[in-house]
C-alpha cells in the first residue's frame, strides 16, 4: 500500500473514532422521554470516481476515502435546546492533484434559556459550499467552503396580558475559503411588538436592521432595513407563517440602489392524511450572500434544491418558491419536491440567474434487514448576462444491510451529468462502500 493510501485511511480512521466518541457522549447521555428527535449516523468508507475533476475534456479517475455525518437530531432540556441537521462528507483523494474537500452541509443551533420566558441566548453555525463562478458546475476547483458563525440575544418584555415587546441583537461572522472578497461581518438588531390573538394565533410588527461590513476595504458596506407584519397560526393539521412589509438597502450617498421594495414570505405546512404532508413556501425580499446561505444551507449541498450561490458581496433581490410532498408508509417513504428561484443583483457586474428544479426520493425497507434508497435530481439554470444555460442531473442508488443493532454497511452508485451551451459539461460516475454507525 503506497503512502498516500495509508495516509487517507489513517486520517479517516482517526476522524471516525473522534466522531464516534462525540456521538456516544451526545446520544447516550440523553433521557429518552426528553429527546425530540434522534437520527444520527457516522460513516467511513472508500470509493472511486471516473472523472474526479469533472472535466469536459479528459476523464481522470481517482480512489478516495470518505467520512460522513448524517443527522436530524434535537435535544430539549428545561434550560437549553440543541439541534443538529447535517448531510456532510469529507473526501480525501488518492490523486494528490485533487483538492481534498467537504461536500454537503451542517447546521447546528444551541439556544440557552437564560431567564425563563424573558431572555434567550443562542449560538448557531451554518456550513455549506458556494461556487466561485455560479454559472459553472460543482467542480473541485469551483467549489469553496462557506461558514457562518452567529450568536445573539433575544429579550421578551411583557406588555399587558396578551402582548410583549421583543428586543433582539446578533452578530455573524461569514468566511469563505480562498474567496476573501466575501468575508464579512453582520450586525443585526431590531424589535417586535407581539400580540397573542388566541391560543393558536399571533401577530407582530417587526423592525429589523442588518449592517454588513466586508473585510475587503474596497467593498461597499450597506444596511438592509426591513419593516413587516407577521401572522402565525398553529393549525390542527399544520401551520402557517406570513410576513408582509417592505425592505430597502442603505449604503450612504454612493453604492447600491436604495429604493424601497416589497417584502413577502409565506410558509405553509399541512398534513393531508395520516402519513402524508405537503409543505409550500415562497418569498420575495432583499438578501445578501450570508443571509441567503444560512436560509438554504440544508438544501445547498449535494445538488441542493435551490442551487449554489454566487460568491459575491453584492446584495440582491431574491424570489423563491418551493413545494414538497412527503409520504411515509409502513415500509416505504417517498418525497417529491419542486422549486424555483430568481436572483437579481444590485451590482451590474454580477450575473443575475434563475433556477427551476425537481427532485424525488424513495426509501424501501426490505426483508432480512435490507433497505433500498433511490434519489434523482434535475435542475435548469439560466445566467442572464452571459446568456448561459445549464442543466444538472443526478441519480443515486444505494443498498444498506444492517449487521448489528447500530452498525450497517452501504454500497452505492451515483451518476452526475451536466450539460450547457458553453462546452463545460461533464459526466461523472462514482462508486463507494461505507460502514455506518448510528441510530435511526
Amino acid at each position: 500500500m503506497n503512502n498516500k493510501v495509508h495516509h487517507l485511511i489513517s486520517n479517516s480512521l482517526r476522524f471516525f473514532l473522534v466522531a464516534t466518541l462525540t456521538y456516544s457522549t451526545t446520544v447516550f447521555a440523553q433521557s429518552p422521554e426528553e429527546e425530540s428527535r434522534t437520527e444520527i449516523s457516522i460513516s467511513g468508507g472508500y470509493g472511486h470516481s471516473d472523472n474526479v475533476f469533472r472535466s469536459s475534456v479528459t476523464d481522470i479517475g481517482s480512489d478516495f476515502a470518505v467520512v460522513g455525518l448524517v443527522a436530524d437530531f434535537k435535544l430539549v432540556r428545561p434550560k437549553f435546546e440543541f439541534s443538529l441537521l447535517s448531510d456532510l462528507d469529507y473526501l480525501e483523494y488518492e490523486n494528490s492533484a485533487v483538492r481534498d474537500r467537504p461536500d454537503g452541509f451542517l447546521d447546528a443551533l444551541l439556544t440557552v434559556n437564560v431567564v425563563d420566558d424573558r431572555l434567550e441566548w443562542y449560538v448557531e453555525n451554518n456550513f455549506s459550499q458556494i461556487r466561485q463562478d455560479a454559472s459553472l458546475g460543482d467542480t473541485p476547483d469551483n467549489l469553496r467552503e462557506f461558514n457562518i458563525l452567529s450568536t445573539g440575544l433575544d429579550a421578551r418584555l411583557p406588555v399587558g396580558g396578551r402582548s410583549s415587546l421583543d428586543v433582539f441583537a446578533s452578530f455573524s461572522d461569514r468566511s469563505a475559503r480562498e474567496i476573501q472578497d466575501v468575508d464579512s461581518q453582520e450586525f443585526s438588531a431590531g424589535l417586535g411588538l407581539y400580540r397573542q390573538i388566541s391560543s393558536t394565533r399571533s401577530a407582530a410588527l417587526i423592525l429589523d436592521i442588518s449592517s454588513i461590513e466586508y473585510d475587503d476595504l474596497d467593498a461597499t458596506e450597506y444596511d438592509i432595513q426591513r419593516l413587516f407584519v407577521r401572522y402565525e397560526n398553529e393549525l390542527a393539521s399544520g401551520q402557517v407563517t406570513l410576513d408582509l412589509g417592505a425592505n430597502k438597502i442603505d449604503s450612504g450617498s454612493s453604492g447600491f440602489n436604495s429604493d424601497t421594495n416589497p417584502l413577502f414570505r409565506l410558509s405553509w405546512q399541512r398534513d393531508i392524511a395520516a402519513r402524508s404532508t405537503v409543505t409550500f413556501s415562497t418569498s420575495h425580499e432583499i438578501n445578501d450572500l450570508g443571509a441567503s446561505a444560512a436560509q438554504r444551507s440544508d438544501g445547498g449541498g449535494r445538488a441542493g434544491i435551490s442551487g449554489r450561490l454566487n460568491a459575491s458581496g453584492s446584495p440582491f433581490t431574491e424570489t423563491r418558491a418551493s413545494v414538497t410532498w412527503d409520504l411515509n408508509g409502513n415500509r416505504t417513504a417517498w418525497q417529491l419536491a419542486f422549486a424555483g428561484s430568481n436572483s437579481q443583483y444590485d451590482d451590474p457586474l454580477v450575473a443575475d440567474f434563475d433556477i427551476v428544479s425537481v427532485r424525488g426520493s424513495m426509501r424501501r425497507e426490505l426483508p432480512s434487514r435490507w433497505s433500498l434508497e433511490l434519489s434523482v435530481y434535475s435542475g435548469k439554470r439560466n445566467t442572464h448576462q452571459s446568456i448561459r444555460q445549464s442543466r444538472d442531473s443526478t441519480g443515486q442508488i444505494s443498498v444498506r444491510k444492517e449487521i448489528g443493532r447500530r452498525l450497517g454497511i452501504i454500497a452505492g452508485y451515483r451518476h452526475e451529468r451536466r450539460t450547457d451551451n458553453s462546452s463545460t459539461g461533464y459526466t461523472e460516475n462514482q462508486y463507494r462502500v461505507d460502514f455506518v454507525f448510528g441510530a435511526r
